[in-house]
């Protein structure tokens, strides 16, 4: 019985971990390009003196 059970636990085991890692990947993208906006608008707002 547990070799039948574990070909059927295995995919459903490996998909929810093939979902988590693209999910990581791109919430750390999205930090990045955050970042690099808020970088970019600082550097507008020093460049046009928008925020002092």
């Amino acid at each position: 019985m547990t070799s039948l059970l574990f070909p059927s636990l295995s995919p459903e085991a490996g998909e929810p971990n093939n979902e988590v890692i693209p999910s990581k990947e791109f919430k750390y993208q999205l930090k990045n390009q955050i970042l690099s906006g808020i970088k970019n608008e600082r550097e507008i707002c020093y460049t046009h003196g928008l925020c002092k």
